[in-house]
């Protein structure tokens, strides 16, 4: 064994019957990875938010709350289990309890959805008179689409677009 073997990791990799060539602390025999077959050290689990890597049991709590990177995000608008139906009722029931009246009624009353209404119609009257229909061309995809009469009706399309998209460009 060479200097540097000892340096590696001693797990077998058993699809391609090789040993893994991860890097180990001084001490160790096998990297962090596959330390789970280290008979003499702690537990490792694998971590409940992404089964591609493990996570020392003792430390596994620490490792979801704060330096997991595939945890799940702490947003006010993601609610936990939301669609989980209650079994035991038959109809979808939120199994949470702490914010089951804020999701249960998620629609919108007949007042609220006027409101809104009389909102957008409001706004789409004060930007009305500024947005206009200009569509620009550029020369080189003009050209294509008169060269090429073959292109399909959705492939001349978006042509159309990328060719205003250009000509706004050459505007500025």
């Amino acid at each position: 064994m060479s200097g540097e073997e000892l340096l590696r990791c001693n797990y077998m990799l058993p699809t391609k019957k090789r040993r893994c060539r991860m890097l180990v602390k001084k001490g160790n025999l096998f990297c962090g990875e596959h330390s789970i077959h280290d008979p003499s050290k702690s537990e490792r689990v694998i971590c409940p938010n992404d089964p591609k890597h493990t996570v020392k049991k003792d430390e596994l709590e620490k490792h979801l709350a704060t330096k997991c990177n595939s945890r799940l995000p702490d947003e006010p608008w993601i609610v936990f289990n939301i669609n989980v139906a209650n079994q035991d009722r038959g109809k979808t029931l939120f199994v949470f309890t702490d914010r089951v009246d804020e999701c249960d009624n998620r629609r919108p009353d007949d007042e609220q959805l006027s409101r809104m209404s009389a909102l957008i119609q409001n706004a789409i009257q004060k930007v009305s008179f500024c947005i206009t229909d200009r569509v620009l061309t550029s020369k080189q995809i003009t050209d294509h689409l008169s060269s090429n009469t073959h292109l399909s009706g959705e492939h001349r399309k978006h042509l159309i677009q990328l060719s205003s998209i250009i000509g706004y460009f050459y505007l500025r």
